[in-house]
């Protein structure tokens, strides 16, 4: 499993305007997939409103390569 994949599945969420209800709509999609074991996402407020994503994955031991 690569990053593309990841942020393939969460893109949607993070558009502009940002929709925190799409955000969670994604990770709960991505949650459900079962090559991962556990999805933990942080959303921080930065300086002039950005915004920065932390995803942090567990892969799946039964499906590990």
């Amino acid at each position: 499993m690569n990053l593309s994949y990841i942020c393939s599945r969460i893109a949607g969420g993070v558009g502009s305007p940002f929709s925190t209800v799409k955000l969670e709509e994604k990770l709960r999609l991505l949650r459900l997939d079962p090559l991962l074991e556990s999805v933990k996402a942080s959303l921080q407020v930065g300086s002039e409103n950005n915004k920065t994503l932390t995803v942090t994955i567990k892969r799946s031991k039964t499906l590990r390569s």
